[in-house]
Order: structure tokens, then sequence, then C-alpha cells
């Protein structure tokens, strides 16, 4: 009787799987990438109808994407000015880190105030909808916390330059310096990019004029208050 033999099928080498993490990185980059589209069609709207007209219906379309896509990423109106504002804090942030710019503890005054207050006026400049993002976020009781976090931020960075061009004043006082410096500036630049274009030359001329006295009355430890009296 005659025995069939059969043949053991050759097996096929199985795929060899991708690293998960590498299967995850493109999905990633695209959703960054979208993410960075819708917070740009955001701005845009922003600038044209301010935060009260702009809506996600609004932004999704400007962006080209479908609803369902933006609610992906962004649950409400909200949840995106948040992640502008977050956007906005990062710029700023590496703007206003002067501790390690050696310079500006030797600079004349006039030079100090031409160096922190143009690359910040550059920004208010190529940024528009900003100012309109930082008043929303920023009412009294509701300040967002990257907002509330560049604030002290900055502080702690001016303080870290009085520290070295007057060393004679009290960390107290130095504190509260600082405070006053980096609002006047921030109040004065956002005033200046908010009103009519005729006048945003010449308050920020005086953003740096009101800056560079403040800084003469520090490191003279002058008191004008009690010497105008």
């Amino acid at each position: 009787m005659a025995t069939r033999t059969t043949k053991k099928r050759a097996s096929k080498p199985r795929p060899r799987r991708a690293d998960p993490a590498t299967r995850r990185v493109p999905q990633q980059d695209r959703g960054q990438k979208r993410i960075e589209e819708l917070l740009d069609a955001a701005e845009a709207v922003i600038v044209e109808t301010g935060v009260d007209g702009m809506t996600t219906n609004a932004v999704a379309e400007r962006a080209g994407a479908g609803m369902g896509s933006l609610y992906h990423f962004f649950a409400s109106k909200e949840a995106i000015l948040g992640a502008l504002a977050e956007r906005y804090m990062g710029v700023m942030r590496s703007i206003t880190s002067y501790e390690g710019r050696a310079e500006l503890r030797t600079l004349p005054l006039a030079t100090l105030a031409d160096a922190i207050v143009d690359p910040l006026a550059e920004f208010f400049r190529r940024t528009p909808a900003y100012s309109h993002v930082f008043h929303a976020i920023d009412r009294p009781g509701a300040r967002d916390r990257a907002c509330g976090e560049l604030h002290e931020a900055a502080t702690a960075q001016v303080e870290s330059i009085m520290a070295s061009r007057a060393p004679h004043l009290d960390p107290k006082r130095r504190r509260v310096h600082a405070m006053a410096a980096v609002e006047m500036v921030h109040a004065l630049l956002t005033a200046a990019f908010a009103g009519p274009p005729a006048l945003r030359a010449p308050l920020i001329a005086e953003t740096k004029r009101v800056l560079a006295l403040h800084a003469e009355m520090i490191e003279k430890g002058d008191e004008p208050l009690e010497r105008l009296r």
C-alpha cells in the first residue's frame, strides 16, 4: 500500500511589527500640525472680530476643518483661548529671559530701554491677536495660569537686572520696582498697539522714556515724591 507523503508548506515569515512609539510619531506630527492650523485660524478670526466674535464654527471654517476635528483637539472656545495664551507666553518667556544677557547690567539706560522694549514691541506687531487674548484671560480673579507664570518669571528677570545695577536696593523694594516696571511696559505697549496707528511710534518712545527714567531713579536712589513735594 502506497503511502502518501505530504509536503510541509513553508510558513511565510511574519511581517515585523513596527515599534508602537514609531507608529505614533507621524500621527502626533499630523495632530500637532492640525493644532497649529486651528490656532492660526483662531488668531485670524480674533484680529477681524475680537474675542467675542470668535466662535468655534468660524475657526473651523477658517482652518478648513470639520467641527469634529476641531472638537477632537479643543473642547470649547475657552480651550482655544487657553492654547493661544500658552503659545504667546512661550514666545514672551524667550523675549524676557534677561538673566543670561550680561550686557544688560552695564548698558547706558537709554540703550537698556531699547534692548528691553524693542523686542517686545516687535512681538506685539507680529502678533496682533495677543492683546485681545490677554484681555480675555486676564480679567480680575480669572488670570490664566500661563499668564500668571509669565508675569512672575518676567518680574524675577527684571529683579536680577536691578540687583546687579542697584545692589544698594532693599530686596523688598526691588521686588516692587520690578513689578511696576513689568506692568508699566506691558500696559503701555498694549495701548500702543490697540490704539490708532499714528500713536504707535510715539507711545513706544514714551514707554522707553518712562522705563529709562524709572531705572535712573532706582539706580540713583532718588525719591521724587519727597523731592517734588
